[in-house]
Protein backbone atom coordinates (compact mmCIF):
# COMPACT_ATOMS: atom_id res chain seq x y z
CA UNK A 1 0.00 0.00 0.00
CA UNK A 2 1.17 3.52 -0.65
CA UNK A 3 2.29 5.94 2.02
CA UNK A 4 -0.40 8.51 2.87
CA UNK A 5 2.09 10.77 4.67
CA UNK A 6 4.29 10.88 1.57
CA UNK A 7 1.22 11.73 -0.51
CA UNK A 8 0.37 14.63 1.84
CA UNK A 9 3.90 15.99 1.60
CA UNK A 10 3.78 15.72 -2.20
CA UNK A 11 0.35 17.34 -2.38
CA UNK A 12 1.44 20.30 -0.23
CA UNK A 13 4.65 20.75 -2.19
CA UNK A 14 3.39 20.26 -5.74
CA UNK A 15 -0.31 21.12 -5.57
CA UNK A 16 -0.75 23.81 -2.88
CA UNK A 17 -3.81 25.21 -4.68
CA UNK A 18 -5.78 21.94 -4.26
CA UNK A 19 -6.97 20.43 -0.99
CA UNK A 20 -5.46 16.96 -0.43
CA UNK A 21 -7.65 13.88 -0.46
CA UNK A 22 -8.71 12.48 2.88
CA UNK A 23 -7.10 9.22 3.89
CA UNK A 24 -10.12 7.11 2.86
CA UNK A 25 -10.42 8.89 -0.48
CA UNK A 26 -6.69 8.50 -1.09
CA UNK A 27 -6.71 4.74 -0.53
CA UNK A 28 -9.93 4.33 -2.54
CA UNK A 29 -8.33 6.20 -5.45
CA UNK A 30 -5.18 4.07 -5.12
CA UNK A 31 -7.21 0.86 -5.26
CA UNK A 32 -9.29 2.10 -8.18
CA UNK A 33 -6.17 2.99 -10.16
CA UNK A 34 -4.37 -0.22 -9.15
CA UNK A 35 -7.20 -2.55 -10.16
CA UNK A 36 -8.84 -0.53 -12.95
CA UNK A 37 -8.01 -3.27 -15.46
CA UNK A 38 -9.33 -6.00 -13.16
CA UNK A 39 -7.30 -8.54 -11.22
CA UNK A 40 -3.88 -9.20 -12.67
CA UNK A 41 -3.40 -12.73 -11.41
CA UNK A 42 -5.37 -15.95 -11.48
CA UNK A 43 -5.63 -16.69 -7.73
Amino acid sequence: MPDYRAYLAHARRCHPDRPPLGEREYFAEYLRARYADGPNRCC
